[in-house]
């Protein structure tokens, strides 16, 4: 959905799609960190809509997703994964363990890497950062399956004080494509 549209392979084989995804390192927001053109925002991200992620113009480029979410069945299968990720995932707590375990499993490695692009402590602040903006993206997509919050970009536009408050998160805490300089 981003604006280069082309991290990821859709792949066929008995006519079923699957998605191979890649760049996960600038998700998050992350990428859009010095441009210009692009939010740098934690709240937009932490908020994004669940049912039209991107604007008009991106979303007549990707029709995938449009024609997708055209069929109620569709949506309503997309919803129920969202919900199960939240439910299952994040409001079980499972989300926290998993982070930090890897946090546990890495932290040794990035504290003795003589070649690391960041510093040990600026690791440790993105691990928590990381999970805040996790928590919080998991709250405003409850909100949205729940009505409490648009679920649309036109209708979070005319209800702004509903969404989630993700003003304490500084997306560049997660890592940016300057650290890799």
């Amino acid at each position: 959905m981003g604006s280069t549209g082309h991290n990821y392979f859709l792949y066929e084989e008995d006519g079923r799609l699957a998605m191979l995804p890649w760049d996960y390192n600038l998700a998050f927001g992350t990428y859009a960190l010095g441009r210009a053109e692009l939010p740098d925002d934690a709240s937009a991200y932490v908020n994004l809509p669940i049912d039209t992620p991107a604007a008009p113009e991106v979303l007549a480029e990707r029709p995938l997703f449009t024609n997708l979410m055209a069929h109620g069945d569709y949506r309503e299968r997309y919803h129920g994964y969202l919900d199960e990720l939240v439910q299952d995932y994040v409001e079980s707590g499972r989300l926290q363990t998993t982070v930090r375990q890897a946090e546990e499993l890495i932290a040794p490695y990035v504290a003795e890497d003589p070649t690391a692009f960041i510093s040990f402590e600026e690791f440790q602040l993105g691990v928590d950062t990381l999970e805040a903006f996790c928590l919080l993206r998991a709250q405003s997509i409850r909100g949205q399956l729940d009505g409490h919050i648009p679920s649309t970009l036109e209708g979070q536009a005319a209800a702004p004080d509903a969404l989630v408050d993700a003003s304490s998160i500084h997306i560049e805490d997660m890592g940016e494509l300057s650290d890799l300089e």
